[in-house]
């Protein structure tokens, strides 16, 4: 967590992505921290082929980027992209091709009936995101969810290497041992902008057990950006790819394949990537 500017605005969600959505595209493929998350994805959805089919819904869709994606995988019909952020799903629609389409709405109450998707994919800290829902997104999720079907997602870990340059989030983290905290993210965003937005951690357990009640088994869990964080998160959204911050970044980011698998270290990274299954 980088220590809050005075002059950040405690964003919602909404707002802060409404006004990214020109630029957000351009800000993935400039910056070194969001090139190496997304990248991840891409290799989450590489990894999961098999588990994707069907009907999928893009949960926190943004612009639609993952939304295509997923439609070009084999053995998928329709992607449904929604997305809070009105701006974004806008963008969305004008870029996707018409095996895709958008809704806006919130996770926490899905517009859609009972066990109306074969897998449900939310990139983007998408539950992690909503610090005052994510039970109810993540029981959402269970509900349109048809059995036998998969959820894909990631959310922030509650201890990662990040903490170690990041005291005001080491604190609040040690204020609630026994559960995930509310981790406040200030940053600069696309337009050079203090942003500053919260988010909701999780231990291993406490996600295990909340996507249990949700009637969800998990099948797979990695960490998601661990030795990047040896390096100040305030470092990794506003530094290039070719600068040298931004190039030892992208260098440790390719080491986290050797251990984001290891239960020790998976733990330790900025996120975890999960893959959860309806009985």
């Amino acid at each position: 967590m980088d220590n809050p500017s005075k002059n950040a605005s405690h964003n919602k969600p909404a707002t802060v992505y409404d006004s990214l959505a020109d630029n957000y595209i351009s800000w993935i493929e400039e910056s070194a921290g969001l090139k190496i998350i997304y990248r991840t994805f891409h290799q989450a959805v590489d990894e999961n082929k098999a588990r994707l089919k069907g009907r999928v819904l893009d949960l926190g869709c943004g612009t639609g980027i993952f939304t295509q994606i997923l439609s070009d995988v084999e053995g998928v019909t329709e992607v449904v992209g929604l997305d809070i952020s009105r701006e974004s799903v806008l963008h969305a629609r004008k870029r996707c091709n018409d095996r895709c389409r958008f809704v806006a709405g919130s996770a926490t109450e899905l517009p859609f009936p009972d066990s109306s998707f074969d897998a449900v994919v939310a990139f983007g800290d998408t539950i992690s995101h909503i610090h005052n829902g994510y039970k109810e997104a993540i029981s959402e999720a269970g509900r349109i969810l048809k059995p036998g079907g998969h959820l894909l997602f990631d959310v922030d870990n509650k201890w990662n290497l990040g903490l170690l340059s990041e005291p005001h989030e080491l604190k609040a983290a040690l204020q609630t041992i026994g559960s995930g905290h509310i981790r406040e993210w200030s940053f600069l965003d696309a337009f050079g902008d203090q942003c500053s937005l919260h988010f909701k951690t999780f231990r291993p357990s406490e996600i295990t057990e909340l996507l249990n009640n949700a009637g969800l088994s998990v099948l797979d869990f990695q960490g998601l950006i661990i030795l990047p964080n040896l390096i100040p998160q305030q470092f990794h959204y506003n530094h290039p790819v070719e600068r040298p911050m931004g190039r030892a970044i992208m260098a440790l980011s390719r080491l986290d394949h050797l251990i984001h698998r290891v239960p020790f270290f998976r733990g330790l990274g900025i996120g975890a990537m999960i893959v959860a299954r309806k009985s």
